[in-house]
């Protein structure tokens, strides 16, 4: 009942936080610099209620977990270990960004920000994708990823200091040109095998006539007997 009730609580907050993308677009972040309350602005009542909403799906999903490989004992994983793991290539991710952003010797995360996260992004979505293809496919998920052991190697050398700020600027910029070809290629190449093995173009809905005009043949097909 709670996992359903926090399920639509996070639906309209998204639909709510893209409607604000929209309206602050049309008006201006200069709209929102009001007080809410005494002492309390708008922003901060934003805040409050966007890490309620990750704090409260952090532990629902906890909750979830322990009622899964503890109670009911209804965990798709043998173990809790393999239902975790999961959760190691991300973790390693926003630890070795949190520590890039936080000790780079050029602040690389404040010369250029977009940038920055743009290439975190893009990596957290090559793991996700591979993720969701290892959930489809009931296999187990992978233990490492080639693109976050290049993040982790660039962040690395930007964290030895050996690299001036100009030098470490260029350094992820190069690394967000690179990563983000890897993550498309990816894609592309994920999208070509699926559709070779369901014989179908990604671009085309002709299958679909061609299914529906089957199941209308089957559903015309007379009973023996009749």
């Amino acid at each position: 009942m709670y996992d359903i009730i926090l399920a639509i609580l996070k639906f309209y907050f998204l639909q709510g936080l893209a409607f604000f993308y929209l309206f602050t677009f049309r008006v201006g972040y200069e709209w929102f610099k009001f007080y809410v309350f005494p002492g309390i602005t708008f922003a901060m009542v934003f805040e409050f209620f966007c890490y309620g909403c990750c704090i409260g799906s952090l532990l629902m999903s906890v909750y979830n977990i322990w009622n899964a490989y503890y109670v009911e004992g209804t965990g798709k994983q043998p173990s809790l270990y393999e239902g975790m793991l999961p959760m190691f290539l991300p973790t390693v991710l926003f630890i070795s960004s949190v520590c890039w952003a936080a000790y780079s010797p050029g602040a690389v995360a404040d010369a250029d920000h977009r940038v920055f996260y743009w290439t975190m992004g893009t990596v957290f979505s090559n793991i996700t994708c591979r993720l969701i293809i290892a959930q489809m496919t009931s296999t187990r998920c992978e233990k490492s990823n080639r693109l976050l052991s290049f993040y982790c190697s660039v962040a690395a050398v930007s964290l030895s200091g050996y690299l001036s700020s100009y030098y470490e600027l260029l350094l992820l910029r190069a690394a967000c040109i690179i990563v983000t070809i890897a993550h498309v290629h990816y894609g592309v190449c994920l999208v070509r095998q699926l559709c070779c093995h369901f014989g179908i173009n990604a671009f085309s809905v002709e299958y679909l006539k061609s299914r529906k005009t089957v199941e209308n043949l089957e559903g015309n097909v007379p009973e023996k007997g009749n």
